[in-house]
């Protein structure tokens, strides 16, 4: 039996961890093998930063959909949560959840990034 989406699959759990201690840039967090519906994401700072000007996470469609915006990290090293992200939105396979650093960094920051998901097509992941 198949649901709008095309799967009754229960929801799957990605993990993924970004290193903030890196130069300026754009970095994977996690790769669509396969189409998958993203139902939520929780982020954690697992280590504060000490020079970060900005962070934000974002999917690499053409028209990128913003998942945690880079003013929202202020809220995380508070030890808040911000408004979380509620989806659903569609990910297609070869698609990538992205963080993009600005300025500077601490050698040590991370963070962590929790994805609840469903596969839309047999077989699909988030990893």
């Amino acid at each position: 039996m198949s649901s709008a989406f095309g799967t009754t699959d229960p929801s799957l759990l990605a993990d993924g961890s970004a290193s903030l201690g890196q130069a300026a840039g754009t970095y994977d967090l996690l790769t669509a093998s396969g189409d998958v519906l993203i139902e939520s994401i929780a982020f954690l700072v697992t280590t504060a930063p000490t020079l970060l000007t900005s962070v934000a996470v974002k999917t690499s469609d053409t028209t990128p959909n913003v998942l945690l915006a880079a003013a929202a990290l202020a809220t995380l090293l508070d030890g808040a949560a911000p408004a979380p992200f509620t989806g659903p939105l569609l990910l297609r396979s070869g698609k990538k959840i992205q963080y993009i650093i600005v300025g500077l960094t601490s050698a040590a920051a991370a963070m962590r990034c929790v994805v609840r998901y469903r596969p839309v097509t047999a077989g699909a992941r988030l990893a």
